[in-house]
Order: structure tokens, then sequence, then C-alpha cells
């Protein structure tokens, strides 16, 4: 029997990058047949310049998300804060993960995962197409398929009523649900460890059976 998980995330939320290694190892490790679904929330809808101050701002508070989880943020996403040119646009990682979810919904956790790196431990740049390019190509998966869903309407269409969707269901992220046949159960959020995330999931598993 599957289960339905919903993860309700941003790929350019600091704590996002903290939360989906939690996600990928509960994936990887049940004994259970679980099937994740990716709603992005949009935290940044329309473009943001990272100016000095905002720029800064972000240092301080992602270098306490980096100290309150013990997860590696690299020298040039710091570097990337600084340079005065970095947008901060949801849109475009989204509609990524999303082409990805539609075309080889198995692999997007691994893409997400991979999204975060590059951008919070590498500092490379998401608005970038060759950021996308080059992940799809690191994790095999044809490059002119996912290209072509990448910049057609039909994503644009669902990234849009991804971040419509994302804010009815929660104002909070990065969170993982539990989808049963009434309603979604939270199964934890930022600050919740992976075994209470283990231990939630199979509660509500144990409720359904």
């Amino acid at each position: 029997m599957k289960y339905n998980l919903l993860y309700l995330m941003d790929p350019l939320c600091a704590w996002c990058h903290t939360f989906s290694p939690k996600v990928e190892r509960l994936m990887a490790e049940s004994p259970y047949d679980l099937e994740l679904e990716i709603l992005p929330w949009g935290m940044f809808p329309s473009p943001r310049i990272v100016d000095e101050n905002f720029g800064q701002w972000l240092e301080r508070e992602v270098r306490k998300i980096q100290e309150q989880s013990d997860v590696i943020f690299g020298d040039s996403y710091y570097e990337l804060l600084k340079t005065g040119h970095l947008v901060l646009d949801s849109s475009i990682p989204s509609r990524a993960i999303l082409s990805v979810q539609y075309l080889w919904p198995q692999r997007t956790l691994e893409f997400v995962c991979e999204i975060e790196r590059a951008f919070f431990i590498r500092g490379e740049n998401p608005n970038d197409e060759t950021f996308y390019l080059n992940i799809v190509s690191y994790l095999g998966l044809p490059k002119q398929i996912f290209l072509d869903d990448f910049q057609s309407e039909r994503v644009v269409e669902t990234q849009t009523e991804s971040f419509k969707q994302s804010k009815l269901i929660s104002k909070d992220f990065p969170t993982l649900f539990f989808r049963n046949s009434e309603r979604l159960v939270a199964l934890g959020d930022k600050f919740s460890n992976f075994d209470k995330l283990r231990s939630e999931c199979e509660k509500q598993i144990r409720l359904t059976e």
C-alpha cells in the first residue's frame, strides 16, 4: 500500500536546506511504500534584489540557522549575498522542481536537494538556466526534455497554482504532511528532528491501516 506525503517548501528557504535531508532520509529508510509530492511555496513570488542591507540581514539570519541546525552553508553562498547582483525569485527554481516532478517524479526530492546544495553551499546563481541543466546532467536526466518543459506554459501555470495552493495549506514552511483520505496531518516542521518525523509518519500509517 502506498502512503502519500506532501512536502511544503521553498527552494530559496534556508530552513528548507536544513529540513530536506531529513525528508530524503525518511524516504530512503522507511520500510513503507511512501510517495512524495513537493509543493513549492513561493517565498519570493516576484524578483527581489539582494542589496547591501538585505544581504547583511540575510547573512545574519542564515548564520543563526546554521548554528541552530549544524547544517553547512558555504562561504561561497555568503559571498554571493554580498555581490549586489543576486536576485531572489522563487518562481524560477520552483518551475524547475515542478518540471522534474512532472517528468520524473521519483527523482524530484533528489533534484531539490541538489538545488539547495548548489545554492546554499556552492553559491551558484539559481536564476541561471545553466544552474538547472548542470543538475539535470549530473542526475543523468535528458537535458532537452527537461528544458522543453521548463520553458513551457504548462509549468508556468503549474507553478502559479502551486504558490496559490501552498498558502491555503499553511503559512509555515518547511512542513511535511501525511495525506490521508480526509485531511493533511503535519508530521514535522523546521524544528523537528529525524526521529520525530519517522515516528509521526509511522503513527499515521498505523492509524490508516
